[in-house]
């Protein structure tokens, strides 16, 4: 999983390297332009965004599982 400063996570398969699935969420108009280490593991991926959500990822598929506001944006 690869997280970009324009608010997007790729998903790749571990073997070949293709893009199995993308995430998107909107780009805020002012953040810090630095993101928190993901918390990987089988079953979740958990990501910090620049728009001050948290999202909880499925890694297989890339569903979001649930977001919560961090921060005020």
């Amino acid at each position: 999983m690869v997280q970009t400063l324009d608010e997007k996570i790729y998903g790749f398969d571990h073997a070949t390297g293709t893009q199995r699935w993308q995430y998107e969420s909107n780009p805020p108009t002012l953040s810090l332009r630095g993101t928190s280490t993901p918390v990987l593991t089988s079953e979740i991926a958990i990501f910090g965004m620049g728009n001050g959500q948290v999202v909880a990822l499925n890694p297989n598929t890339g569903m979001l599982l649930w977001k919560q506001n961090a921060t005020v944006a």
